[in-house]
């Protein structure tokens, strides 16, 4: 398992960053990230996410990347200056659980009111027909054939999703038929067993 420092898993802060670059929405709470004692959160105006950052921060701010979060940073310490501005200081692994700070940027504050995330996500949400699929298959839609609007479908036996372009889309790629196999159901189960297995491990 990854050593833990308790500073930010630089991989959530691109995570957020990279939903923040899925859209180019001109409001300035669409280039921000939100942080706060518990979470990170990102939105690009049409989707949202929000990740539990197990950091020791204790602050509560709207702060803008200017610079990529480097390719070989491990964690991200947040800090809030006296003056208020805010910094990136980057660890890297230097030897093996030995992290080193390496690369310090300025992030832009900004005083914007963030949207309220509890409105969406309090809400009950209802499994529909679709049967567990992986992530990486998720994304083949856009990763094919781009900017576009797509449905999904599948079969009745559970074992296969269809995805269906917008007629547009489907016009300029040969009204294509893109099918990815599900992963089996009882998956979710599979994996907290197996987390909780290796949690009484450790």
């Amino acid at each position: 398992m990854k050593e833990k420092l308790p500073f930010i898993d630089a991989g959530l802060l691109r995570a957020a960053l990279t939903l923040i670059a899925a859209k180019d929405d001109p409001r300035p709470v669409t280039k921000a990230v939100h942080i706060n004692g518990e979470f990170i959160e990102s939105t690009n105006g049409h989707a949202l996410v929000r990740m539990k950052h197990n950091a020791h921060f204790h602050h509560d701010i709207v702060v803008q990347f200017n610079d990529p979060v480097p390719d070989d940073a491990e964690f991200a310490e947040i800090k809030v200056l006296d003056d208020g501005t805010c910094v990136a200081v980057y660890y890297r692994e230097e030897t093996e659980a030995e992290f080193v700070p390496f690369e310090i940027f300025a992030l832009t504050r900004r005083t914007e009111t963030y949207p309220d995330f509890d409105i969406f996500l309090k809400g009950e949400f209802v499994k529909n027909a679709l049967p567990p699929i992986s992530a990486k298959y998720l994304a083949l839609p856009h990763l094919m054939f781009g900017a576009g609007v797509v449905d999904a479908m599948c079969t009745e036996d559970g074992k296969a999703v269809l995805f269906n372009l917008d007629p547009l889309a489907s016009e300029i790629f040969g009204d294509p038929q893109l099918v990815a196999m599900a992963v089996m159901p009882e998956y979710f189960d599979v994996c907290r067993a197996a987390r909780e297995e290796g949690r009484e491990d450790e």
